[in-house]
């Protein structure tokens, strides 16, 4: 069987990781998908969560370095919720 050469590709896949996907399992799938050369993401979610995944390629690679990181905060649902006060405060 004969392996399909890979591609260069140069640029940034923003990717809504759903959850249960590690950020490296999305990476290897956007790699396969695109048949790039050169993949990497920018930062790593949390199997159980879900959301934005930047995923660089090719020249891309080397521009991650350069993007704003922050560091995120994940809560249950209930945890956040409970801090709400049950009714609002009226406006005086």
């Amino acid at each position: 069987m004969t392996r399909v050469p890979r591609r260069r590709v140069d640029g940034v896949l923003l990717l809504d990781k759903p959850r249960g996907l590690t950020s490296n399992a999305a990476l290897l799938r956007a790699k396969r998908l695109y048949n790039a050369d050169k993949a990497g993401h920018t930062g790593t979610l949390d199997p159980l969560a879900s959301g934005l995944l930047p995923i660089c390629f090719g020249l891309a690679t080397r521009f991650a370095q350069f993007l704003p990181t922050r560091r995120s905060v994940t809560r249950p649902p209930s945890a956040s919720a409970s801090r709400l006060p049950r009714t609002m405060p009226k406006a005086t």
